[in-house]
């Protein structure tokens, strides 16, 4: 059965996480607009209200309908896509944070489908055959965010040269710099080329190593809890009832300002919503004060 917290999720990142109330905006727009159309279409044809209204009405409710079907559907594709690329979002975190042994045991399996024959291993990477010739895998575990540049590179050219062989394969979790590109690129001794984090992926896909869509909606389940307690915990701190008297001094001033800045919008606005939340913090405190004593005596 399908978590209705996960459906949500998928739900709202369809549509640009964008918020119920605009989503129920364009919901009931669509469908003044739908009946609107129907109304001045039938009526045009029968000449009579009432039953312009009234198939009007049958029309649109038939369209809703069929809107809702046509949702549901897209929804069901889009969730098979998104649960797809979180497998392979999960699975990239997961190599990212392989101790070193496992990280080459893994591109040991990926390499052995492009061909490779690994021959041994080397502090740098792979040491390895391809279409009787030596060749290298370059293996560089960088976290997504530090880009390998143009020294790392250099780096390690200069070891593998010493290697006597004629093709690297680099294989590198994160994107390797512009500069470091048109490096590779001015290398002649070496034939070089680039697996990046979208062919890694592709190539752990073909092979079955996503990781179990139960596993990936687990850790998304514990993401979604995480946030949902810090809101809740942003929620309990900014109307907690210490914040009574800021709420209400901040209103009094952006008031007072008002009168002297001549802004008689903006300000007066701003100082209403501080004592609006003003007035929630301080009814929260004592509801939950008025709560607990209840729960002491059921007890």
């Amino acid at each position: 059965m399908e978590n209705r917290q996960l459906r949500q999720y998928y739900r709202q990142t369809l549509y640009g996480n964008r918020s119920m109330l605009a989503r129920a905006i364009d919901f009931l727009a669509l469908r003044l607009v739908i009946f609107a159309i129907l109304y001045v279409y039938i009526l045009m044809q029968t000449a009579h209200v009432l039953l312009a209204v009234i198939l009007a009405t049958i029309g649109t409710l038939m369209a809703t309908c069929a809107i809702a079907l046509w949702k549901s559907i897209r929804l069901d594709k889009y969730i098979a896509q998104k649960r797809i690329e979180l497998s392979r979002d999960y699975l990239f975190e997961k190599i990212v944070l392989l101790p070193r042994k496992r990280f080459l045991l893994l591109i040991k399996q990926l390499v052995r489908h492009m061909g490779y024959r690994v021959v041994c291993e080397h502090p740098l990477g792979l040491l390895c055959e391809v279409n009787d010739h030596a060749a290298f895998i370059l293996a560089l575990q960088n976290h997504p965010e530090h880009q390998v540049d143009i020294q790392q590179l250099l780096d390690n050219y200069r070891e593998i040269q010493s290697l006597g062989v004629e093709e690297c394969l680099i294989v590198a979790t994160a994107r390797l710099t512009d500069t470091a590109h048109a490096f590779l690129h001015e290398l002649k001794e070496i034939e070089f080329q680039v697996l990046n984090r979208q062919k890694i992926l592709d190539l752990a896909q073909r092979q079955g190593l996503l990781p179990d869509t139960q596993e990936v909606e687990q850790a998304l389940l514990s993401k979604l809890e995480e946030k949902r307690i810090s809101l809740k915990k942003l929620k309990r701190e900014a109307l907690h009832a210490s914040r009574v008297k800021a709420y209400i001094s901040c209103g009094a001033i952006l008031y007072a300002a008002s009168f002297i800045t001549g802004q008689r919008l903006y300000y007066p606005l701003m100082g209403a919503l501080c004592f609006f939340l003003a007035f929630v913090a301080y009814y929260t405190d004592h509801k939950s004060a008025a709560i607990q004593p209840k729960k002491a005596r059921s007890r």
